[in-house]
């Protein structure tokens, strides 16, 4: 069993997106910025979006190359096992995600702590991710998806563990809690990249074409049934269907409005609602901010 170090809370963020060069990403990265204490913010992309670095001279910012992070997986190599499977290969890259968000644990480097946040998802107030303990804080969610509690089963021959979801668009992990959860998967892979194979294998060809596995899911299990007092739990302050009401392009009036009452928001593209919609609600979080603002006792502009 590898050492779980619970002493010092400096922790990392870790933002994994396809291209860096989205209104929205820069939305996220400047949110985590003001309202996150990580110490580095991580963007891990591909080679060819790194080209022109819209990230440049930020010091606490380092870009990743994403064929770089896990030994012997790449893009291309989940896009063949997929069709040698002869399975579609729309969802690899959702996959691949998150198999990098979990190998930062193996990143030399890495802070004992690191948040991975989800690239679509914006930091509206700052936020605490420990108690005056030191435990973890993590969110609970109503989400309910069999198949990643089935691939859950046959990676750990362990039922889940919790009776609500941990898909909160982030999660604060715990290094070494991570890197148990990888040995646990594959003996032995956390230097060869296998564990990643594993979780494949295991899951149908039916669910591996949909959604057939969480990184958020079975940490989140595993942690709540291995090291139980290690984690505290908080109902989210979020709105997941934010880009129905805003689109992916949130105004700073929007994220105002929205920072009243949440903590955060996801602003997810698949998500955007009509149109004249949109354009009401952002015509709304116009008029109503300078009413908020003077509600506040604050008088500056966003």
């Amino acid at each position: 069993m590898l050492e779980i170090n619970e002493k010092g809370k400096k922790y990392d963020a870790v933002v994994v997106s396809r291209t860096l060069h989205s209104r929205l990403l820069r939305l996220v990265v400047s949110h985590l910025e003001k309202n996150s204490q990580a110490a580095t913010i991580y963007l891990i992309s591909s080679h060819a979006a790194q080209q022109k670095n819209p990230f440049a001279g930020k010091k606490n910012l380092v870009i990743l190359d994403e064929d770089s992070l896990i030994p012997s997986v790449s893009l291309q190599s989940l896009m063949d096992y997929f069709a040698k499977r002869g399975v579609k290969t729309d969802r690899v890259g959702w996959y691949y995600q998150q198999f990098l968000k979990m190998g930062m644990a193996v990143r030399p480097g890495i802070k004992d702590y690191y948040l991975i946040w989800d690239a679509d998802t914006i930091m509206l107030s700052p936020m605490c991710f420990f108690d005056q303990g030191g435990k973890v804080i993590m969110c609970k969610q109503k989400e309910h998806h069999p198949p990643y509690f089935e691939t859950y089963q046959r990676l750990l021959n362990q039922s889940r563990a919790a009776d609500f979801s941990f898909i909160a668009e982030h999660m604060m992990i715990t290094t070494q809690v991570m890197k148990q959860l990888i040995e646990h998967i594959r003996p032995g892979s956390l230097k060869t990249g296998d564990w990643v194979w594993r979780i494949l294998e295991v899951i149908p060809d039916q669910h591996l074409e949909g959604a057939g596995f969480s990184e958020y899911e079975t940490y989140g299990n595993f942690i709540h049934s291995h090291f139980p007092n290690m984690v505290k739990y908080r109902q989210a302050m979020s709105l997941r269907h934010a880009a129905h009401l805003f689109g992916i392009f949130p105004s700073p009036y929007d994220l105002y409005r929205l920072s009243r009452k949440y903590q955060y928001a996801s602003f997810e593209e698949w998500n955007v609602g009509n149109p004249f919609r949109v354009g009401l609600e952002k015509l709304i979080s116009l008029v109503l901010y300078p009413f908020i603002r003077w509600q506040s006792g604050i008088r500056k502009t966003p």
